[in-house]
């Protein structure tokens, strides 16, 4: 069974969409219509009568959906985009307080952090198996890991504490 999910930001508001064997539904209920990717790169969405709702391209790093004379800006993110984004201290002073959590749940599969090591921007942390991917989770700053509240082997579900940093 082929699944994926994004979490799309149109106009400071968030819809979750699922795609699920050929299936679409947006925030939780099903949407019957076509998505189909034209030649020159841009998708077209149509719905149940086959009328164009929008068409959509790529942009600045997000896309932009295009429907008659209006336009908007959207971010697309992935639930592995979604994990990065919840796992990163944002910057120097969030870092020596941040707790890192796991945006969805997964298994660790190795933690390489050590309580009380300081850690540099790049540095490895642990490898968290989400989405049938290992993803190798790296510090996103400096800090020092005050407490490592996982080990290897262990599931962990959304939310749940992984690292804490600390002075």
């Amino acid at each position: 069974m082929e699944r994926h999910s994004w979490q799309i930001h149109i106009e400071g508001r968030t819809h979750a969409v699922e795609a699920r064997n050929g299936t679409l539904r947006v925030d939780g209920r099903p949407w019957k219509g076509t998505v189909e990717r034209l030649p020159d790169g841009r998708w077209k969405i149509t719905d149940e009568e086959g009328q164009v709702l929008l068409a959509a391209r790529k942009s600045n790093g997000g896309w932009e959906m295009v429907s008659g004379p209006f336009s908007a800006e959207v971010t697309v993110r992935s639930p592995l985009d979604q994990l990065r984004d919840t796992l990163r201290p944002k910057g120097k002073s969030r870092a020596a307080s941040a707790t890192l959590k796991a945006a969805m749940p997964g298994l660790v599969l190795k933690v390489m952090a050590e309580e009380g090591r300081a850690v540099e921007k790049g540095t490895p942390l642990l490898v968290l198996e989400a989405m049938k991917m290992e993803n190798i989770i790296k510090a996103e700053g400096p800090g020092v890991v005050k407490t490592i509240h996982v080990t290897p082997g262990q599931a962990v579900e959304k939310g749940q504490p992984l690292i804490s940093f600390g002075e």
